[in-house]
């Protein structure tokens, strides 16, 4: 009953793996960076409801976050630069996926014995990008 299917919700993530140096017409570097990003991996967990006051406190004391993920699946390879999507997120023809439309992403993570609890914290889309709070 740990992790009840009837329990959980569909969803993907991506984890932001380096940047890379943009280049101009020429090929060479602008000074600025772009994410690169893994392609999008299903699994299933549960998000818990917007959290109120909370007299635990098992990421610290000053971090925001207004949900908690938690899953008994323990090889998920979620950290604090992942992206999470309650729907497949498209993905172009180089296989990047469009992290505009992610709905959390990471804050902090807490490994227990026998699950994982990650802190999340909601994306607000202006105009089409994601932006955090």
């Amino acid at each position: 009953m740990r992790n009840c299917r009837s329990n959980t919700y569909k969803l993907w993530y991506v984890n932001c793996l380096e940047q890379q140096p943009l280049l101009d017409k020429n090929g060479d570097s602008t000074g600025e960076f772009t994410d690169t990003y893994s392609s999008p991996t299903y699994f299933r967990a549960n998000i818990s409801p917007s959290r109120g006051e909370a007299w635990e406190a098992p990421y610290g004391l000053n971090l925001q976050y207004e949900n908690v993920l938690a899953t008994a699946e323990m090889d998920l390879h979620i950290d604090e630069n992942t992206y999470i999507f309650e729907s497949e997120p498209e993905v172009d023809e180089n296989g990047v996926p469009d992290i505009s439309t992610a709905v959390y992403k990471v804050v902090a993570v807490a490994r227990g014995h026998m699950h994982m609890r990650y802190a999340l914290r909601k994306i607000r889309h202006e105009g089409g990008t994601a932006w955090q709070q």
